[in-house]
């Protein structure tokens, strides 16, 4: 007979004894909302990818799904991780808590790169939504819709940076990512805004007062304190 394969689902104590009465129930939780996700789901992970996800959600508790209660998950691979949604409840009788030890050592590090790309993407998103000449040649009825996705990249951004330890990746691994991803003409928080003389992480703190300013200032003192020293990379990239 075949070993039993699992999902697992991380909570936290205050949701933990409706679990363990009632089952997984789909819903749309927090973490949701701020990505406008409308469609209750329950949101599953392999065991190999527990330290990516308590790292994201900050959550700790362990509920393991006996894979014969979930049959409809849809799986995605993520470039170092991957997440299972199942839009049905899962029954009490697949589920029980169970205690598991990790390393989150290459998981930490995984991830704080990826979300150099993710502070990247929103300073060049900032960029475009508050350079004049880019918004009358190119968004017209899109700009709505460009301000939307800056919200959401910024809500998802802070809803994790305070679990990213980037000191367990060191600020030389932090600049040659970044010097390799300018190589790779990707756009980076360290290119330049304009002819301003500034890059584009300190370009937050100079637009328009809007009301993306107060997380503006808020991502500006997030880089200039958690990547001191990797701020000037020189990527030789333009956004504007």
């Amino acid at each position: 007979m075949s070993k039993s394969k699992y999902y697992y689902h991380l909570t936290t104590e205050a949701h933990l004894k409706d679990m363990l009465e009632q089952g997984l129930k789909c819903d749309i939780g927090d973490n949701s909302k701020k990505v406008n996700e409308t469609e209750p789901m329950i949101y599953l992970c392999r065991r190999k990818d527990l330290p990516y996800w308590e790292i994201l959600l900050g959550k700790t508790i362990i509920i393991q799904i006996n894979e014969a209660g979930v049959s409809d998950a849809e799986e995605y691979d993520y470039d170092d991780y991957s997440e299972a949604v199942c839009k049905k409840d899962i029954s009490l009788e697949h589920i029980k808590r169970v205690y598991i030890s990790y390393d989150k050592t290459k998981a930490m590090r995984d991830l704080c790169i990826s979300y150099l790309y993710s502070i990247s993407r929103i300073t060049e998103v900032a960029a475009r939504v508050n350079t004049e000449s880019y918004i009358e040649k190119y968004c017209k009825t899109d700009f709505k819709e460009m301000k939307e996705c800056l919200s959401q990249l910024l809500d998802a951004f802070f809803a994790v940076s305070r679990r990213l330890d980037y000191a367990s990746v060191g600020k030389a691994a932090v600049r040659a990512e970044l010097k390799e991803a300018g190589e790779e003409c990707a756009y980076t928080f360290c290119d330049t805004y304009l002819d301003t003389g500034r890059r584009l992480w300190e370009q937050l703190i100079h637009y328009p007062e809007n009301e993306f300013t107060p997380r503006f200032k808020q991502l500006h003192a997030y880089i200039a304190k958690t990547l001191k020293g990797c701020g000037k990379v020189n990527t030789g990239g333009w956004t504007g």
